[in-house]
């Protein structure tokens, strides 16, 4: 990408008296620009506008071009880029409750001995007990990772790592036996945790703030 000198402000001696920039360095810059997806620094077009800044008001309106020409439309690709990948991670927490569920479902944790399909009510009445094997997969975690363990199904890794594995596949399992949204409650959760105010540095360090 071909810069402006500093001692003459022009690209090269091919630029005319009234050019920054001649044709053949405007056209390679543009090429690039459009090759790498290049966003020119902000000090590039101030030093672009050299001639024209002779006082604050000019250096305001250099940056004004260069937000309205690069920086707001960077932002909103980016925007758009944060929120297809917010939807595509929120289907894939449902299709995973999906499978969780439906895996369970077929080796018949979702029935009677016998065979007979859960009610809602029976779901409702299962509901505890599930918290339960929950908290149990969660405590083998930490005592995995108390004695340093390899986990006995999967020896290759470690025991702390797969009873969390077991944890969030009944965690998404019991979602789905109950109907929730948990994805769309994931989401919604990450984001407000990001802004939340007691869970800032400032804040934290006060007196009754949170520690860990």
């Amino acid at each position: 990408m071909k810069l402006l000198t500093q001692e003459t402000g022009k690209c090269c001696e091919k630029a005319l008296p009234s050019e920054t920039t001649c044709k053949d360095c405007k056209e390679s810059n543009d090429a690039y620009s459009r090759e790498l997806g290049v966003i020119p620094h902000p000090e590039d077009v101030l030093f672009k506008y050299v001639a024209k800044v002779i006082n604050l008001g000019s250096v305001v309106d250099a940056m004004e071009e260069y937000m309205n020409l690069h920086a707001k439309p960077l932002r909103k690709k980016i925007d758009r880029m944060e929120q297809r990948g917010v939807s595509t991670l929120r289907e894939a927490l449902s299709r995973f409750q999906d499978l969780c569920y439906k895996r369970n479902k077929e080796a018949g944790w979702h029935s009677d001995l016998d065979g007979v399909p859960f009610s809602s009510e029976k779901q409702n009445d299962m509901f505890p007990t599930r918290i339960a094997l929950i908290h149990s997969e969660i405590t083998e975690s930490f005592e995995g990772f108390r004695k340093d363990l390899p986990d006995d199904k999967l020896p290759h890794r470690a025991m702390a790592e797969v009873e969390l594995a077991d944890a969030t596949i009944r965690i998404f399992d019991l979602a789905g036996a109950m109907g929730y949204d948990l994805s769309g409650a994931i989401i919604e959760k990450m984001e407000y945790n990001r802004t939340r105010a007691d869970h800032k540095r400032e804040n934290r360090i006060k007196k009754n703030g949170k520690k860990f």
